[in-house]
């Protein structure tokens, strides 16, 4: 079957794995891969995500996808690699999703510095910290539950007492999430449900997640460090239970991912889960 011809459809894949490659595919590999590889499988789950949401769109086009991995190009270009075979099972994949689709796909480099995705997808190690297992089974403990994770990717979702995976938002496009940004969803709640939702946001947009709950009539569990900060007046008459995770300089809490691997992180604050209550 010849690849279809027609249209251009340009897709700037993103680079790096602490987006992408993280949140597809952090259960089925280790963090210490080659960055060619964690590249490779950006770029195989940005490809699905893509044409999942486009699959008209994308029929019988060219989709130039630019990437700044000379490797993975130079794999993808000449079908394969007998020193990189997890990449070239990737491509494989690659081919047999433009066969799906009816499109074909033409990878295009770029060095890193003309790559307009390159910058975006660099995440600040403080807007990804989260709670481990551990601490987040105390805030199961104390709440009896927990109904939803409002900050959340496939890579970090929190999990239930059974060990299920807990519906979420994510900032990212995701197949697995309920959707897209929290701020844009519906997270009111009734006065009958059973368990309150779960944010842990990042520090500098807990007052505008706050200042959202609050005209949402959400219920929310939210990770929040020591009260007195700027925003400390929105919960005063809106707070229920408290649970301090953690101490100033307390570690085995938190986690962020750093230098290519999932490391402890010690917050310089004290560090509290606290339910807001913004229920008519």
């Amino acid at each position: 079957m010849p690849p279809p011809e027609g249209g251009e459809e340009y897709l700037r894949a993103l680079k790096g794995y602490v987006t992408w490659g993280e949140i597809f595919q952090r259960r089925n590999c280790h963090y210490s891969i080659h960055i060619n590889v964690k590249e490779a499988i950006a770029l195989e789950n940005s490809l699905n995500l893509f044409y999942e949401h486009n699959k008209e769109q994308v029929m019988g086009t060219t989709m130039v996808v630019k990437v700044d991995n000379q490797v993975l190009h130079n794999i993808y270009q000449n079908g394969g690699s007998t020193r990189q075979e997890y990449i070239t099972q990737l491509c494989k994949k690659l081919f047999w999703l433009q066969l799906k689709g009816q499109f074909k796909l033409q990878l295009e480099w770029v060095p890193s510095k003309q790559n307009e995705a390159d910058g975006i997808t660099r995440v600040k190690v403080d807007d990804d910290i989260r709670l481990n297992r551990g601490a987040f089974g105390e805030i199961l403990q104390k709440w009896g539950g927990v109904f939803r994770d409002l900050m959340a990717s496939s890579g970090n979702v929190q999990r239930g007492l059974g060990g299920e995976e807990l519906p979420f938002f994510s900032r990212y496009s995701d197949l697995r999430s309920m959707g897209e940004d929290v701020f844009t969803q519906d997270i009111s709640r009734r006065r009958d449900a059973k368990y309150p939702d779960y944010c842990f946001p990042p520090l500098q947009l807990i007052g505008e997640f706050l200042d959202f709950a609050e005209k949402s009539g959400a219920w929310c569990i939210v990770v929040v460090p020591e009260m007195g900060a700027n925003w400390g007046h929105m919960t005063r008459n809106r707070t229920g239970r408290v649970l301090q995770l953690a101490t100033r300089g307390q570690k085995g809490k938190f986690l962020k991912f750093r230098k290519n691997a999932l490391r402890t992180f010690t917050s310089k604050y004290h560090m509290f889960a606290i339910e807001l209550d913004f229920r008519e």
